[in-house]
């Protein structure tokens, strides 16, 4: 490592230290930070430079000051204080990191620190960025329903906990079934592809879910997945284990619509932990009968028409470098939203989960068996390690965070099994 990160805790204390000051990042944060400077300075004379790494800004001014390529002041200016005015400043911190010229300059992250997040080292950042701020953004989807004042206080606190100490992990993926009442082309869970779909057994469900919530002292959102996790049998028994732990503050399901669960199904799930997504295939027949039976039983659902889905690609190797898959990684959701757990195993993300479970992939690098582990402190180390690797081997046989990525028309069927109406059902409006 050669630069220092900086542990100020607010851009008032930095500026009172700091003489030389350049700017990383030429957009609405750039901009922000900079009439913040101006505002409590007077002026921009500490800045001495604007940096972004996109060609199509450099050349332009700022309050007068040119933004430039980082090549061009790396060796004209003395030691300055870089502070990285991007959302993703991962890649930015890595890039000024590793270039020799910057080596003992101190360097800090805008948005972070003006959240009042306080960290002096480059792992500390990369573990905000992967684990908190996930934290934070689930607990604001889980809480979106109460008032601006309400929110605002159950986030800060949600903060302090995290500043604390508290273990909390933003989501995990559970997979209940391989099974599904479609095909549909572009699959991300390869649902069609296995060839003899089964049901996990519930007691080893169960007890994945005891060896994870052991580990942690809150999950702010489960995912029960299929396949059509609607179409699991012990859906009442699961959904009824996760309602009654304290450490899992919400359950959510997504179904293809297909599938009207039984009355006792339908209860749990219109508990308030539990929020459920209908994904508008088309069948509207089936998607009826299901809209229906939810809105009877009280449950919390969301309707998604129209949608798209983003098509990870073939199977084949496509052969990037490390920086490459460092920097897919980084940019992929699934690498930190969708961190999946079947059979005692904790899997990267979803996708290479079902390449496991079809045998068609294997790297160690990817995966921890959390049987392995009977140390507790173990098996949570090794958990937000997982959380922590630069890459995943799996990521060179995908093409989700890259810009090869492509959307393609979500449930079109591979057979002719359904039909696909060019029709859905529309809500209702009430008169005030």
């Amino acid at each position: 490592m050669s630069i220092v990160v900086s542990d100020y805790k607010n851009i008032c204390q930095l500026l009172e230290e700091e003489e030389r000051i350049i700017v990383f990042g030429a957009g609405t944060f750039g901009k922000k930070l900079l009439a913040e400077i101006e505002q409590i300075c007077g002026n921009l004379d500490k800045v001495v430079a604007i940096v972004d790494n996109e060609a199509s800004k450099q050349g332009d001014l700022i309050n007068g000051l040119e933004i430039c390529a980082v090549d061009k002041i790396r060796n004209i200016y003395k030691k300055c204080i870089i502070i990285i005015a991007m959302k993703a400043y991962e890649s930015v911190l890595r890039q000024v990191d590793n270039m020799p010229q910057f080596n003992g300059w101190k360097c800090c992250v805008y948005h972070i620190m003006n959240e009042g997040w306080c960290y002096s080292t480059v792992e500390e950042l990369k573990y905000h960025k992967r684990i908190n701020e996930k934290v934070i953004t689930q607990y604001a989807m889980n809480i979106q329903h109460m008032n601006e004042r309400e929110k605002v206080q159950l986030l800060d606190h949600k903060r302090q906990e995290l500043r604390a100490g508290k273990h909390i992990i933003a989501k995990m993926v559970f997979i209940a079934t391989n099974r599904c009442t479609l095909k549909c082309e572009g699959c991300l869970g390869r649902v069609p592809y296995f060839n003899d779909p089964k049901d996990i057994d519930i007691n080893i469900i169960l007890r994945d879910i005891d060896l994870f919530l052991q580990c942690i002292d809150e999950c702010i959102a489960i995912e029960i997945a299929g396949g059509e996790p609607l179409l699991y049998p012990h859906l009442d028994v699961l959904l009824d284990y996760l309602i009654k732990s304290e450490k899992v503050l919400g359950v959510r399901l997504t179904t293809n619509g297909t599938v009207v669960p039984n009355e006792t199904t339908l209860g749990y799930m219109a508990h308030e932990k539990v929020k459920v997504g209908i994904s508008d295939y088309g069948m509207l027949d089936r998607l009826a009968q299901v809209v229906y039976s939810f809105e009877k039983h009280g449950v919390n659902f969301v309707f998604h028409s129209n949608m798209t889905w983003t098509d990870p690609g073939d199977l084949s190797k496509r052969n990037r470098s490390k920086e490459e898959l460092k920097e897919q990684f980084e940019n992929c959701w699934d690498a930190f939203n969708c961190k999946t757990i079947v059979n005692g195993r904790l899997f990267a993300c979803a996708r290479y989960a079902r390449l496991y479970m079809q045998d068609i992939h294997n790297f160690e690098k990817d995966s921890i068996s959390l049987l392995e582990y009977e140390n507790l402190e173990e098996r949570r180390n090794a958990i937000f390690d997982l959380y922590m690797v630069d890459y995943a081997n799996s990521c060179d046989y995908c093409n989700f965070g890259t810009k090869d990525c492509k959307t393609i028309p979500a449930g079109l069927q591979m057979s002719t099994s359904f039909y696909r109406s060019a029709y859905t059902l529309v809500k209702r409006k009430v008169d005030a």
